[in-house]
Parts: C-alpha cells; sequence; structure tokens
C-alpha cells in the first residue's frame, strides 16, 4: 500500500493554510476589537493589556505556522527514502507516518496518517531504520513496513 507522498505533503500544506487563515482572522479581531476599546473611555487598561499578551502569543503561533509551512515545500514529494527521515513515509503495522511537521491527522483513501516533526519524541525511537527493523514507543512495539 503507497500513498501518494505529494497528497500527504498538500494535505499537510492546506491545513496549515487553514490554520493561518484561522490565525490572521483571530488576530485582525482582536487588533480591531483593541482599536474600538481605545477609543472608548469605560475600557481598563488591564483588559487592553490581556488582549496584547493575546495578540503577541498568536502572532507567535502564526510565525511558527507560516515557517512550518515554508518547511514543507522544500521537502521533495519524488524523493524516496530508504531509512527513516524528514519527508518520510513510514508504513507500520500500527500507524502510518509522515515525517514532515507535527499537525492534525490527515486522511487520504481511508487511511489515517499522522504527521509528526523530527522533534517528536516518537520520532527519536524511529531516526534512521529501515524497513522490517522494529522500534518501541511508550511501551508500544511497532515494525517497518514500509518507507518511501
Amino acid at each position: 500500500m503507497k500513498i501518494n507522498k505529494n497528497l500527504i505533503i498538500s494535505s499537510s500544506l492546506a491545513n496549515q493554510n487553514e490554520l493561518i487563515g484561522n490565525l490572521d482572522e483571530r488576530i485582525n479581531a482582536l487588533n480591531t476589537d483593541a482599536t474600538s476599546q481605545e477609543n472608548s473611555d469605560s475600557q481598563s487598561e488591564h483588559h487592553s493589556a490581556g488582549t496584547l499578551e493575546l495578540v503577541d502569543a498568536l502572532n507567535s503561533e502564526l510565525a511558527f505556522a507560516v515557517k512550518e509551512t515554508e518547511y514543507l515545500k522544500t521537502l521533495d514529494s519524488s524523493s524516496e527514502n530508504t531509512h527513516i527521515s524528514s519527508g518520510a513515509v513510514v508504513i507500520t503495522d500500527q500507524l502510518i507516518f509522515f515525517i514532515g511537521i507535527s499537525s492534525e491527522k490527515i486522511e487520504i483513501d481511508g487511511n489515517e496518517i499522522i504527521s509528526i516533526s523530527t522533534k517528536a519524541p516518537i520520532y527519536a525511537s524511529m531516526k534512521g531504520l529501515k524497513k522490517g527493523e522494529t522500534f518501541t514507543y511508550n511501551e508500544m512495539s511497532y515494525e517497518i513496513k514500509d518507507i518511501y
């Protein structure tokens, strides 16, 4: 069972673009709200400070999401990985992983794919392994059926 890597990357990019759009909307709404509150004498300074902190946090999330999106765009969907590394699709007896960025699960052709980054703890357990090898994470054993 080979799942088209290009579809996986495209789905991940679509999820990231949706996340970026949602963050943009939220930031714009908070900025609009903060601007209207500044024009109102009845608003407290405390509320404005809290809004600014939230906008800063959302801006940090947005910057991270943009960075991850740019990283996804660098992955070559035509490359065939023989060991577990960035950009690989890893099919195990338990789950299917895509080594890219940590994001929501992706479903393609009825297959659920878990997208993880190279910073994920489970990645450390599987990094560099090849087809036929096994790894254990959280007391669960995984046999690698295919890598590409």
